[in-house]
């Protein structure tokens, strides 16, 4: 016990600077934020008073994720495409998928007019398709679109569009694209507005807002069911909750399954705005190697997944994303002695808790220890009886030798002849399942003392909570061997009746429901 409290110690976090690179889509909220709306980055710096330093640089989700997968010169990336099948297959060790934004795609152009609406392929502006939706439109110059040369998770979302929504597309769905010969080419969201503002008749796509920021126009969009839609907080949410369970969807892909044909493009609806787009935190699940830069990714992504947009014309994820996002961090292996809040406690007003991973260690090795110690000591007990009269019975004549081993096959003579070996077995069988039911238990505790606060109000907790699972574990045990020496076979007792049993037995409730 004192090796394992020493490497907990060892491991105690300290001040870190952590590496993160990908999609510039959701830079603004993730990174630069404004003077008036901090970015997230920003904002958890500072909650754990600048312990953790993040340094992220918008590269585009393709460089981004082979930053990733390049034997960890990164410690987290961003993406806006998750990863394909083939590229998971190839990995070391296995990636996790986290959406941290709700955003959307907009074209946006440079006309002398007023709003129009997008529907391709057209060459000129004064194409009968494009005048058809736009009878105000007098412009008849030739149309100039610009593309992002970089792997772009937004030239994947429009891709994806175009590849579900125009039979004249021919390049399928990607982050990089042949594109021709003569298209204007951009680097990153912002060489898009730089380019589509310079030069009047251009056409081309970056995230939602990027329109009102520069000065430009954003074109309305047709969806899958017909109708023509601009991004909003609504019609962008819609696109999301055709997947909630509640609304009759599938929910989220879970942390060890495929999400390569997961798509919020062209969901259905009247009011859905069709290109809609997650941008998924990518980590790998084994951080233990990475000490505390893996620990500090881990709270990074607590406190994102716990934080609002603020505006950026970025969706709050709804509660099945946040949930499902909640399960997929707990299969995160931050290795021994880390937890979710050695930077970050929401809990603890100031300072951080930075000893709540050693406390929660140091706790469950006592109360493991304790448990093993009381179960052996009644085991000892018990058995200790028992081979006292077993030696009485074969002081005369050796008839403890004679039946302490019968004819191999005959089990109605053994079971008539061992009665201890019977009683044995079937204290073992009803202790195994004490302690699967208190592990249970313990995972209920584990969690108060992973979000110890200094104060004196949550030590209390811990104490009550403490002494109620201490008294559990003192009456399961004699409670088990009692049944086990009141009779003769091994009844079918699952982990409801055991629990009910010790439940009764302390007069207590389970752990698992306290507050």
């Amino acid at each position: 016990m004192v090796v394992l409290v020493m490497v907990a110690l060892v491991n105690a976090a300290t001040d870190v600077t952590i590496h993160g690179a990908g999609a510039t889509l959701p830079q603004t909220i993730l990174a630069t934020g404004t003077a008036t709306n901090p970015s997230w980055i920003s904002s958890f710096q500072t909650i754990t008073n600048n312990r953790v330093t993040v340094v992220y640089n918008g590269t585009g989700s393709d460089i981004g994720d082979k930053l990733l997968l390049a034997e960890h010169p990164i410690d987290f990336a961003i993406s806006d495409a998750p990863l394909s099948d083939l590229e998971v297959a190839a990995l070391k060790s296995p990636i996790l998928h986290l959406p941290i934004t709700l955003t959307a795609l907009e074209f946006v152009y440079n006309l002398p007019t007023d709003q129009i609406r997008h529907q391709p392929p057209i060459v000129n502006w004064n194409d009968p398709a494009i005048l058809q939706s736009n009878t105000h439109l007098t412009y008849a110059g030739p149309i100039f679109p610009v593309v992002r040369t970089d792997g772009s998770g937004s030239t994947f979302v429009l891709s994806q569009y175009l590849a579900t929504g125009s039979s004249y597309w021919p390049y399928g769905s990607s982050q990089r694209l042949p594109w021709p010969t003569g298209v204007t080419s951009a680097l990153y969201s912002s060489g898009m507005a730089t380019a589509v503002k310079a030069t009047v008749g251009t056409i081309g796509y970056a995230r939602w807002g990027v329109a009102t920021e520069s000065g430009l126009q954003a074109a309305m969009v047709k969806n899958s069911a017909g109708y023509w839609t601009h991004p909003t907080q609504e019609s962008v949410l819609a696109a999301c909750m055709d997947h909630s369970p509640d609304f009759g969807g599938f929910g989220l892909p879970g942390a060890g399954d495929s999400w390569e044909s997961f798509s919020l493009v062209n969901e259905g609806g009247h009011s859905t705005y069709p290109l809609v787009t997650f941008s998924y935190a990518l980590v790998y699940r084994n951080m233990g190697g990475m000490g505390d830069r893996g620990a500090a990714v881990a709270n990074l992504l607590k406190y994102i997944n716990m934080a609002v947009a603020p505006s950026f014309h970025f969706v709050p994820l709804p509660l099945f994303v946040l949930q499902e996002n909640e399960k997929t961090m707990q299969t995160l292996d931050l290795g021994l002695g880390y937890s979710f809040y050695d930077y970050y406690n929401p809990h603890v007003p100031k300072g951080g808790n930075r000893t709540a991973g050693i406390l929660s260690l140091v706790l469950s090795l006592l109360i493991i220890f304790g448990l093993l110690a009381l179960i052996a000591k009644e085991i000892h007990a018990h058995f200790g009886q028992d081979r006292a009269r077993g030696m009485e019975d074969g002081e005369d004549g050796g008839e403890r030798d004679e039946m302490a081993w019968p004819a191999l096959g005959d089990l109605q003579q053994a079971e008539e002849e061992r009665p201890f070996e019977i009683e044995r077995r079937f204290l073992i069988e009803e202790i195994t399942k004490g302690v699967q039911q208190l592990v249970k238990n313990m995972s209920a505790l584990n969690a108060n003392m992973e979000a110890l606060a200094q104060g004196g109000e949550e030590i209390a907790h811990f104490s009550r909570a403490f002494r109620r699972f201490y008294a559990q574990v003192a009456a399961t045990v004699p409670v088990a061997i009692a049944a086990a020496s009141a009779s003769g076979s091994s009844p079918a007792l699952d982990d409801t009746d055991l629990g009910q049993v010790s439940m009764e037995a302390t007069g207590t409730e389970d752990l698992s429901q306290s507050q």
